[in-house]
């Protein structure tokens, strides 16, 4: 979880670990980007997660991106560092 905030924070975009939204929390928070960053370990529940997703989505407007702990490594992080720029400049039209 660390790494990927700090691949964001290398951008220069603020983040806030543990970003408490009502009775759940977001791993990253990314407040100029309307995003929530979510690190997956192993006991995850899909079902339970879309719901919560939905509920953070839909009563706070905050788009919710999950990523596996398995994909975590320095070829990921280009991929994920190329879609946060895609949506920086979606924002910025």
């Amino acid at each position: 979880q660390l790494l990927v905030r700090d691949w964001i924070e290398e951008l220069g975009i603020g983040t806030v670990t543990e970003q408490p939204f009502g009775n759940y929390s977001v791993d990253i928070f990314v407040p100029d980007l309307d995003l929530g960053v979510e690190v997956d370990g192993p006991y995850h529940l899909k079902k339970r997660d879309r719901g919560r997703d939905e509920y953070i989505n839909q009563v706070h407007g905050i788009d919710i991106w999950r990523i596996s702990i398995k994909e975590i490594n320095a070829t990921y992080k280009n991929e994920f560092v190329q879609r946060l720029m895609n949506r920086v400049e979606e924002l910025d039209k």
